[in-house]
């Protein structure tokens, strides 16, 4: 078990994951961040799927382009997205 920052953790070099889940504290301005570092640091496998949650009013997030956004649905004050990373 990890004890740390995750910005911190996803600095460094990953482990390729299959299914990733991405919900950090609303309006913070920190998804750009946080995608960068999982596809930049080795943290995202072919095929992986990211599951982000986000505040409603952020209507579009900056999500790589290799990734496809296959599923959205809002609920309450939440915005859920389902990605699929292809190479």
């Amino acid at each position: 078990m990890l004890n740390q920052d995750a910005l911190s953790v996803l600095e460094q070099q990953g482990e390729p994951q299959d299914l990733v889940f991405v919900d950090p504290p609303f309006r913070k301005d920190l998804l750009q961040d946080v995608f960068q570092r999982l596809e930049q640091n080795g943290w995202l496998a072919e095929g992986s799927l990211i599951y982000v949650e986000s505040e409603k009013e952020l209507a579009e997030i900056p999500a790589p382009d290799n990734w496809s956004m296959i599923k959205e649905k809002t609920a309450g004050q939440v915005n859920f997205r389902l990605y699929l990373r292809e190479e």
